[in-house]
């Protein structure tokens, strides 16, 4: 396995010198923790960036420099993708593998007809000891198999299924590592995509025992910060912790800028210190994170290379959705008091507690390697008869770099946005006994959730609107500077 250095300079090597720009953006706060940016113009003009954190600023460039690939990669993966147009029924009449688009879990009220025509892409389906090349294809609707709308490039007149989000991408020096960290990425969404910010649950984790080194001196500094650090429990779906960490200055005032009181750091890892070590660096670089994409660009233009600005200015980037940008724009603008009043309510909430080391974990050395973890994880899957699929995003790439988008279908996400539904969530919205979501015909006001199975189910879109509408801000963010650059006078 190479070293860290190594990967660092393969990484950088792929990029456009003259359209990349790498920089710290560690001193926009205060807790030391590395953070790094790269952003890169790619041929077609679409502004890509990438922002990576980790205990040393090696790690931290090497993760920046690996989201940047999987961005890059997807983008570049989605425009070769041979597509077809086709309907479920008539790919199955074909005899070929067509994974059924419900399984996908298409949003509540969405009329499904197998005779729908779809464009569809090819992927691969993961089968036990096959190599990863050789493993059988099978057919899926392109929208989860890119991750930006642009991606798509239906046919025309056609009507995308859903929003294609970034979901399972993943990348690493092989491609084990690239699928490992993409499907633990499903896992964590799935975990918390019905139980934090608009759905939280309040349940705080009791950090009673802590062994991993670099979360304990981190814990320890956040404190001695004057930081309130909330470790909660998202889930622990597929025998995983799946952790999120939120928290404040106990001042908020003190706060380097309001909306940094809003980042998260999630993590899901049979291992639960590495969940809770990934999670707790991930809150400190979610807080630079956010100040540095939406904040004023006067408090953070010291950082900047040359030329970045101007950079941006001659290429600005696509606004894909316009309500994530008037909800990201609004939350910058609220003061500290404005954003903890906003925030105690749901993300702060405390309503029970669990302890730390009663949460599943697995001995270290069983996850030691991108090659056991992987085969960790793909275990867990087939044991609740989950399918895996994968697109490989860099097959031609070289030799040392690996980048690829994860698929399991029937894995949550994006239910309280786009309303995207499944069976996963729809049994613990009703184990829970939420007015959300349930089995049988839908009553007043909710809509129907199209089962692959047939069975009824529906979900209250507008009540989980209602719920989800003042925190929108916290599930979809417009691209890097795009408010501060609106807000330049023409």
């Amino acid at each position: 396995m190479p070293d860290l250095q190594t990967t660092l300079d393969r990484l950088r090597r792929l990029a456009p010198e003259a359209r990349s720009f790498e920089f710290a953006i560690t001193p926009l706060d205060v807790t030391g923790v590395p953070v790094w940016s790269v952003t890169q113009w790619q041929e077609d003009g679409e502004m890509i960036n990438g922002i990576g954190y980790g205990p040393s600023d090696t790690r931290a460039l090497v993760g920046t420099w690996a989201e940047l690939l999987e961005q890059t990669a997807a983008h570049r993966a989605g425009a070769a993708l041979q597509r077809r147009v086709a309907s479920l029924h008539g790919l199955r009449a074909e005899g070929l593998d067509a994974v059924d688009p419900r399984r996908l879990r298409l949003p509540a009220g969405t009329a499904w007809d197998e005779h729908r025509e779809l464009t569809w892409v090819k992927v691969r389906r993961h089968v036990d000891g096959v190599a990863w090349a050789d493993q059988p294809e099978a057919w899926i609707p392109v929208e989860a198999a890119v991750t930006h709308t642009y991606d798509l490039r239906l046919a025309e007149g056609e009507r995308p299924l859903y929003q294609p989000v970034s979901n399972g991408n993943g990348a690493g020096d092989t491609y084990e590592r690239a699928l490992g960290h993409g499907l633990l990425e499903l896992v964590q969404r799935d975990g918390n995509s019905a139980g934090y910010r608009a759905l939280d649950r309040g349940i705080r984790v009791d950090l009673d025992r802590v062994e991993d080194p670099i979360s304990r001196n981190l814990l320890t500094t956040l404190d001695k910060l004057g930081i309130e650090v909330i470790v909660k429990l998202a889930d622990t779906n597929l025998g995983m912790t799946n952790l999120y960490v939120v928290g404040h200055e106990r001042d908020p005032a003190a706060c380097p800028h309001p909306v940094m009181l809003s980042g998260c750091g999630e993590a899901a890892h049979p291992d639960r210190e590495a969940a809770l070590q990934k999670a707790l660096l991930e809150f400190c670089a979610s807080r630079v994170r956010k100040f540095f994409s939406h904040g004023p660009l006067d408090r953070m233009e010291h950082l900047f290379p040359d030329g970045y600005l101007a950079a941006f200015r001659a290429n600005p980037a696509t606004v894909e959705e316009s309500r994530s940008f008037e909800g990201v724009r609004d939350l910058v603008n609220l003061t500290a008091e404005e954003t903890m009043a906003l925030l105690e309510p749901t993300i702060f909430r405390v309503e029970a507690t669990v302890r730390f080391s009663e949460l599943p974990t697995v001995e270290p050395a069983r996850v030691d390697t991108p090659e056991k973890l992987l085969d960790e994880v793909l275990a867990r899957y087939a044991a609740e008869g989950l399918d895996v699929f994968h697109l490989d995003c860099l097959p031609d790439g070289p030799t040392g770099l690996a980048a690829c988008k994860a698929i399991v279908p029937e894995m949550e996400v994006e239910t309280v946005t786009y309303h995207r539904i499944g069976a996963r969530n729809l049994d613990r919205l009703v184990g829970r006994g939420s007015d959300l979501a349930g089995y049988g015909r839908p009553p007043a006001g909710a809509r129907p959730v199209p089962l692959p199975d047939g069975r009824d189910a529906w979900l209250a879109t507008p009540k989980l609107d209602e719920r989800m509408e003042p925190l929108y801000a916290l599930y979809r963010e417009p691209e890097v500077h795009a408010i501060a650059l609106a807000e330049e006078p023409s």
